[in-house]
């Protein structure tokens, strides 16, 4: 697993070069073909479409497959909160018939804004078909990653019910600062930036000159979705961690009362007396176990997290905002 998450980053530098270079290699012979030299003068505009095809998919596909496999070490349970056989349902293909819909009803970039000098003929349709084959594998990766999101949401919905959260192991003396759950934390943070990345890139392929379609519309539901995961994970994570603190602390309560008890009854009992120092300093271990417990860190997410979910939630509306002033 650990070696299969190295290769990844190699596996999409590779998948985004076969793809630009194939559409480079396309837009050369049909250049050479049909076009002439003219087809060949490619504008900033061209390019750019050409690069979020090719950024997009490598993006989609490798995220996908690696959150998926991820949730087993993210989730403190898997046993309990069993994700993989809901994420492997196919579901997700609603989702995707939805999408499917949402771009029917939107206008397709003319071909022109890929091939400026080829815009009717054999080679545009094909051009056509290859750029709704590229949609398809699209709406799809983003049909699955949208459902991976949901079905996390569902987990950490398990995870916060009576009967899920005692057998949730919290250790609360973890570096991590919240029980234990940091994998669970990473997982959350990691795939709300990802969807909005993913987002972003889908609304540079999408939008035609600044307009708005339905599936750009649909972008949003999708976004917030994202958003409602990362609440929901914060507000799941620390109830998990207050509640073992609570009961610890509970604990150490009834420990300490049960001390101090003994210390009195010691203190009139003067058979006892030699045991005054040990249990006097039991005491006085429990109180600094009681006050560090109080005064642990209470924080899931930190100012480094909480600016990447901010900044990454923005960078959809600024894509789309950015698409009509370069006129891309």
């Amino acid at each position: 697993m650990k070696s299969q998450r190295n290769t990844e980053p190699h596996q999409s530098v590779v998948l985004i070069a076969a793809i630009y270079i194939f559409y480079c290699i396309y837009i050369l012979c049909v250049g050479m073909i049909a076009g002439g030299q003219n087809a060949l003068n490619l504008g900033f505009s061209s390019l750019f479409r050409i690069l979020t095809i090719s950024i997009l998919i490598p993006y989609l596909l490798i995220g996908s497959r690696h959150f998926a496999s991820s949730m087993d070490m993210a989730f403190p349970k898997p046993n309990i909160v069993n994700l993989e056989r809901r994420i492997n349902s196919r579901v997700h293909f609603i989702l995707f018939i939805v999408l499917i819909l949402s771009y029917i009803f939107t206008p397709p970039p003319e071909i022109s804004s890929i091939l400026p000098s080829i815009e009717s003929g054999f080679w545009a349709n094909l051009l056509f078909v290859i750029n709704w084959l590229s949609t398809i594998i699209i709406l799809y990766l983003m049909a699955k990653v949208l459902w991976i999101i949901i079905c996390v949401s569902w987990g950490l919905g398990q995870l916060s019910q009576d009967h899920s959260r005692n057998a949730v192991k919290i250790d609360l003396y973890n570096s991590d600062n919240i029980g234990g759950l940091g994998p669970l934390r990473d997982l959350i943070l990691f795939l709300t930036v990802f969807q909005f990345g993913g987002i972003s890139l889908a609304i540079a392929n999408f939008s035609s000159s600044g307009t708005f379609g339905p599936i750009v519309l649909f972008f949003i539901p999708m976004s917030l979705f994202s958003v409602y995961l990362f609440f929901k994970g914060w507000f799941v994570i620390r109830n998990l961690v207050e509640k073992e603190r609570t009961r610890e602390v509970d604990i150490i309560n009834s420990i300490y009362n049960k001390k101090m008890q003994i210390l009195l009854n010691a203190e009139e009992d003067v058979t006892m007396h030699e045991d005054i120092k040990d249990i006097s300093n039991s005491i006085v271990v429990i109180s600094v176990e009681r006050e560090r417990l109080l005064n642990a860190s209470k924080v899931v997410f930190d100012y480094k997290s909480i600016f990447a979910f901010i900044s990454s939630s923005l960078l959809p509306f600024v894509t789309q905002f950015i698409i009509p002033i370069f006129k891309i």
